[in-house]
């Protein structure tokens, strides 16, 4: 479902959380995994990168974005509107 980019994706959102969360291309493909639900083994699979690895990018990403826990990002994301439609 969710490759390199996911299908609809909004590039003018992605664009724009990348200025504002300074988030790399690699760690906007995980958020958009970390926001659909999918388990950190299910987005290594997708990915075609290691379960850890996911799990370094998620904790960049929590960081970047101020977020404690998947709620906080799931919370700033519906905020700002971002993330697959």
């Amino acid at each position: 479902m969710l490759e390199k980019e996911p299908p609809g994706a909004d590039t003018d959102s992605h664009a724009a959380l990348a200025s504002s969360y300074r988030l790399t291309p690699r760690e906007e493909q995980v958020l958009d995994h970390m926001l659909a639900g999918h388990l950190n083994k299910q987005t290594a699979h997708r990915l075609m990168i290691s379960t850890r690895t996911v799990e370094h990018y998620r904790a960049a990403v929590m960081l970047k974005m101020g977020g404690h826990n998947l709620a906080d990002i799931i919370r700033i994301a519906a905020l700002e509107q971002i993330g697959p439609q």
